[in-house]
């Protein structure tokens, strides 16, 4: 239990409760007048939520978390928190008219949300394994929105495992569903700069983002991302494409080609690149990781990215060798080629790069033998390039050291 004493501290900003041996909040929990930040994290039956939380209208970030586990495995949806309470403390959120950041994660029975315009300095949301989530709000989309513009204030959304996610509004999702050229009547995120939707496969319907900056795309419909594409934007008596704000763009499986992306300057694929990218022309940086292929030529046999700079081929396991079609990467100033351990060697084309003045390889024993200094046999392929160097990492995402090859 959380000791009552906690709510002497009144000038306590943050309380995070993770993996806390608790069944209950004190009583006097709303005495904590200066609490701003809230998490909730825990694997035990939360029995009492004090009804007075719906007072500490000073809360700025909210985030409900809760992990199940039972005697036969460490975790399981089916048991921990109580319904009742999972109930409760979504019906409090309303009050929290602060809010900046809301995360809510793994609440099985969560069907829909609270009305999220009401939070008019919301920033950030978060909504992670939902299982019973179908659409945002039961409200119906007339009531809840005075304008085309939807929470102006949310700059960040992430939209992860909610298998059964179909839409934001039940109504609007209805009334579309017969019309597939529908973007003029959804509304829009104005502020909207990040999105990422991964794993929710019935997900069709959310207001449009024409302005976001970095798009990140798994296992989802792309029908969102084409009715923001197809968008006519009028601003005082002037018109901007939908999405030429667009930098970074990261996708993982996806079974439908991608629409044309005319401003695209970074893409990340995590699998097989898909249909629709060979066209985007102002693409600079590009990474392929996790793709199972062996022979990526199919892809490559077809691009013009005459303007990419910079490539980074990251785990890989199965490739054997990198496609023809990347020697006509004249612009290519950096290459990095990171755990593919089946890659053999090095093609000829590599020394028409004349522009490659970086190349990075690591855990890729094979590679990395033919390309010692002097004596590998790849080695006269890459003498000329300035910047020839071994990467290691300690842990994913993390580079713990740079060497020049041996």
């Amino acid at each position: 239990m959380l000791p009552n004493s906690i709510t002497r501290l009144h000038n306590l900003q943050t309380l995070k409760l993770h993996q806390c041996p608790i069944t209950k909040l004190p009583s006097d929990f709303t005495k904590l007048v200066s609490l701003r930040l809230l998490e909730i994290n825990t694997t035990f039956s939360l029995t009492n939520i004090p009804r007075e939380l719906k007072q500490m209208t000073g809360i700025q970030d909210l985030s409900l978390i809760c992990i199940r586990m039972n005697s036969g495995s460490r975790f399981k949806r089916n048991s921990g928190l109580k319904e009742l309470h999972e109930l409760r403390a979504l019906k409090q959120i309303p009050s929290f008219t602060a809010l900046v950041n809301f995360r809510l994660e793994d609440y099985n029975k969560c069907q829909h949300l609270p009305p999220l315009g009401q939070f008019p300095h919301l920033k950030g949301l978060y909504l992670i394994k939902l299982d019973s989530l179908e659409y945002m709000s039961e409200i119906d989309c007339s009531k809840e929105l005075s304008n085309s513009s939807f929470i102006p204030s949310l700059k960040r959304i992430e939209l992860s495992c909610c298998p059964n996610l179909k839409g934001w509004w039940r109504q609007t999702r209805d009334s579309l569903e017969e019309d597939d050229d529908n973007s003029h009547l959804l509304p829009i995120f104005p502020g909207l700069s990040d999105l990422e939707i991964e794993n929710c496969p019935k997900l069709t319907s959310i207001p449009l983002f024409p302005n976001v900056k970095r798009l990140t795309l798994d296992m989802c419909s792309l029908k969102p991302l084409k009715q923001t594409s197809t968008l006519q934007i009028e601003i005082a008596n002037s018109s901007f494409a939908p999405l030429s704000k667009l930098e970074y763009l990261e996708i993982g499986t996806l079974k439908e080609p991608l629409p044309n992306l005319s401003n695209l300057v970074s893409l990340c694929c995590r699998g097989p690149p898909p249909q629709g990218m060979q066209h985007f022309t102002t693409l600079e940086k590009m990474t392929i990781a996790y793709s199972m292929e062996v022979d990526l030529s199919n892809f490559w046999d077809a691009v013009e990215w005459q303007g990419l700079k910079s490539l980074e081929i990251t785990s890989c396991p199965n490739l054997i060798s990198l496609p023809e079609g990347m020697g006509g990467l004249t612009s290519l100033h950096r290459l990095h080629i990171w755990c593919c351990p089946k890659l053999k060697s090095l093609p000829e084309w590599i020394q028409g790069l004349t522009s490659l003045n970086t190349l990075e390889i690591g855990a890729c024993p094979i590679l990395l033998e033919r390309c010692n200094r002097e004596t590998g046999e790849d080695w006269p392929k890459i003498a000329h390039i300035p910047n020839l160097l071994e990467v290691w990492y300690l842990r994913r995402g993390y580079k713990s050291a740079t060497n020049q090859l041996r």
